[in-house]
């Protein structure tokens, strides 16, 4: 059984990376359609990550039920089955803005991830954290291509709005999920602790995800990604057993700093075009302003229960927002209620913390960057992967890697019991036979 719940993560996990929204509306799939069929307004992966905990759990090992029975995780998916309850509810008022396919897609969905990862065997999370590696790759290029062809392979919400801007989306279909992603993988790579591979062999990818982050250009990412890593390079502790963090990755920080500075000094124009955003982001803080001054606008009861999608779009529409609320949590709590979206954050906060303390020191740095940049655009306030994808990113980039005892430490130790040994029987020499009367009193 087990081995059909490795296979079904693999499946799913290529599904939640390769296969995003405006993919899927390419090629037929009406995942974002308000007249489709619910079964299609649900991701794929929903459907295959499900099947993978379900067989987890009934006929897996104990892995999968002792995470499961842990309280962090229980809030987590009580929180995760309240907010689709509470988009049953609204569903069933008749007036609904898509908030029980976001609902279980945002939310429902990593708990799925969470349990069938359990069962994941070594050689399942090889290949995932090979794949992400190549998958990033591709991505990156991509990213770079688009911007110097200034066209993008997979449309997005600039294209639909018909905004005349460049931003890269590449496989993400979306320039801040591309960004937030891209950057965790920095972080990754900058702050893992050694593997096989020497620390200086990630440098030829760090310096191309770097490059393509001012391609998709997502301006918090640009800043808080560069924050985590010098934070990153002043908090270090070595753990017993494991890889230690080398002086080189204690520097990558500033060296990565270094070759944006290069980078913003450089005429590159897709760089200029970036940093232009800004001097001038086209409203996009007035948006984000907006979301907040939504909160003043509403009665105690609606910020406690949510307001309906009608209700929604007229105030967004007010705050000149149309495309959406641009702050998470507040959008999740327009949309939910406050009893929903603070046990919510609270639940992801912990869940986030619990898996990084189970992990390699990048897996904290990875969740760090992640909690503060999502919660500054829409992101989890919609329809999303991020989540998804974050929690995979975790729980197979930064599975902790115990050093193999080196065979100078063994022969070391080998020498040093062979020396106590042989200092505790001493070998007879000929000539040593001492007779006892020759021997002092106060010596005997």
């Amino acid at each position: 059984m087990n081995t059909w719940v490795n296979r079904l993560l693999l499946l799913g996990t290529f599904l939640i990376f390769a296969c995003n929204g405006p993919f899927l509306t390419m090629i037929g799939w009406p995942y974002d359609s308000a007249s489709a069929s619910f079964v299609t307004k649900l991701h794929p992966a929903v459907y295959v990550f499900f099947l993978a905990a379900g067989l987890g759990l009934v006929g897996g090992d104990l892995r999968y039920w002792q995470f499961a029975k842990r309280p962090v995780f229980l809030a987590f998916l009580a929180a995760a089955v309240l907010t689709v309850l509470r988009a049953v509810q609204i569903a069933a008022s008749g007036i609904t803005g898509g908030e029980l396919s976001a609902a279980i897609v945002t939310f429902l969905l990593p708990a799925f991830i969470i349990i069938a990862y359990q069962g994941a065997t070594a050689l399942t999370i090889e290949r995932v954290s090979i794949g992400l590696r190549v998958f990033f790759v591709m991505t990156s290029l991509m990213g770079l291509t688009e911007r110097l062809l200034g066209f993008r392979f997979i449309p997005s919400f600039l294209d639909f709005e018909n905004r005349n801007e460049l931003r890269a989306s590449a496989l993400f279909g979306h320039p801040l999920n591309a960004a937030v992603m891209t950057a965790m993988i920095i972080v990754y790579l900058v702050t893992a602790r050694r593997r096989q591979q020497s620390i200086a062999m990630r440098l030829p990818e760090i310096i191309l995800h770097t490059t393509a982050m001012f391609c998709f250009g997502g301006r918090s990412a640009l800043v808080f990604t560069p924050v985590v890593l010098l934070f990153s390079g002043i908090i270090v502790r070595q753990r017993r057993g494991l890889a230690k963090v080398t002086g080189l990755q204690r520097f990558l920080p500033l060296a990565i700093l270094l070759v944006g500075v290069i980078f913003v000094m450089l005429p590159i124009p897709f760089v200029e075009q970036t940093l232009e955003r800004f001097a001038n982001d086209h409203n996009s803080a007035e948006t984000r302003s907006g979301a907040i001054n939504m909160l003043g606008v509403i009665s105690p009861q609606e910020m406690m229960w949510g307001i309906d999608a009608n209700r929604r779009q007229i105030i967004q529409e007010f705050f000149e927002s149309p495309a959406g609320i641009e702050l998470a949590w507040i959008a999740i709590a327009l949309s939910y209620g406050a009893v929903i979206a603070i046990p919510m954050f609270l639940t992801t906060v912990a869940m986030f913390i619990t898996i990084a303390m189970r992990q390699d020191r990048s897996a904290l740095f990875m969740a760090m960057l992640f909690l503060v940049v999502t919660a500054g655009s829409l992101s989890l306030g919609s329809k999303s992967l991020l989540l998804a994808c974050a929690f995979v990113m975790m729980m197979t980039l930064s599975t902790p890697y115990a050093v193999p005892p080196s065979n100078r430490g063994i022969s070391r130790r080998r020498r040093e019991t062979e020396a106590v040994q042989t200092s505790a029987n001493p070998t007879p020499r000929a000539g040593d036979d001492i007779d006892d009367d020759s021997i002092p009193e106060f010596l005997r």
